[in-house]
């Protein structure tokens, strides 16, 4: 039996949710650490009173003079102040760093999209967000969502190859395939996912990019490995029909790795948490127990022209920007509670 979601550790997936909500909470945080000296819970009052009080001015009785008494006003303003300044310049370190850190940590953010913001240089080969093997007015489309690290989806092609082949041969369905990279980081040095779909997306047409897919997965190297080197990628390009000399530039060059970092990170706004994932008409075709469809699963789906669960269905998107704004509401709900104007500690 498939094991589901490959080697993809639980509760690791492409979405960002957790690190935008901490950076946010940063900004956030170094906002109110600004505020805090103008609130109740201020911390130069305590500053100001002190853990001991000085003898000398512990008192203003009848018996001190007016002169005295200025004296003594006069240094309690000076220490008043003083203790300001402390606060206000250890609270200024602190929201200094904060938004450092949280700004440092959107720009992380910012930078795993791959350039989203902007376009990106895409394959001639890439048809609507991926490669389309097959006749395109098949009457169903079944998108394959494919890490070349993961081993499940070695696994999956390794037994459903043939219900593929017969589907693409009888014109029964077409497969778009989404060469995701989700297991970057369990190579060593980091990145292999990634060079590898770049690579795939250099060949010059759609049945050299099967022949490569295919050849990437007998070649598959163990996670945890340093992955195939660009020189190896380059052979087996050439093996599957990758005969020009732009080629091995392409590969060397990585032209298509933005490419690669939009459909993770598109897939990832599909809810696709996990390879393989097989999708019809947005929901997923799974086997028995939510686990990788089998060749009979698969011709089931074809058949019926549909997913058979609404798992991750198409269109939801991430809810982090939801959670996001309940946090800095109630932050700044509390924020305003807290608030009292400095002139009513005086």
């Amino acid at each position: 039996m498939f094991r589901r979601w490959g080697s993809l550790k639980a509760g690791q997936n492409t979405s960002y949710t957790l690190d935008i909500i901490r950076d946010i909470a940063l900004l956030v945080g170094s906002l109110f650490v600004v505020m805090w000296p103008i609130t109740k819970y201020a911390a130069d009052d305590v500053v100001r009173s002190g853990w001991h009080v000085d003898p000398t001015t512990q008192r203003v009785g009848p018996r001190r003079t007016k002169e005295a008494q200025r004296r003594l006003a006069a240094l309690q303003e000076q220490r008043r102040r003083e203790a300001t300044k402390r606060v206000i310049a250890a609270s200024a370190s602190v929201a200094v760093v904060l938004l450092a850190v949280g700004f440092i940590g959107i720009g992380v953010q910012a930078n795993r999209v791959g350039n989203g913001s902007g376009p990106v240089a895409a394959p001639s080969i890439a048809t609507g967000g991926g490669i389309l093997i097959g006749n395109p007015k098949a009457k169903t489309t079944v998108d394959l969502y494919e890490d070349f690290l993961c081993p499940v989806c070695k696994e999956f092609e390794s037994g459903d190859s043939a219900t593929i082949a017969q589907a693409v041969k009888d014109g029964t369905a077409n497969f778009r395939y989404h060469p995701i990279a989700i297991l970057d980081n369990s190579t060593s040095p980091t990145g292999y996912s990634t060079r590898a779909a770049a690579a795939a997306a250099c060949m010059p047409d759609t049945a050299s990019w099967q022949k490569f897919h295919d050849l990437l997965y007998a070649n598959q190297p163990a996670e945890g490995s340093a992955g195939l080197t660009n020189a190896k990628l380059i052979q087996l390009g050439k093996q599957a029909g990758g005969k020009d000399p732009t080629f091995s530039q392409c590969v060397n060059g990585q032209t298509y790795k933005g490419w690669v970092s939009q459909l993770t990170d598109d897939s990832s706004k599909a809810n696709v948490s996990g390879t393989p994932t097989v999708r019809i008409k947005g929901k997923d075709v799974t086997g028995a127990n939510g686990t990788v469809p089998s060749a009979a699963d698969l011709t089931n789906a074809i058949t019926a022209g549909h997913g058979n669960t609404s798992e991750g269905q198409r269109g939801k998107g991430s809810n982090a920007w939801v959670v996001i704004l309940v946090v800095v509401i109630v932050i700044g709900v509390g924020a305003a509670l807290a608030w009292r104007p400095r002139n009513r500690r005086r």
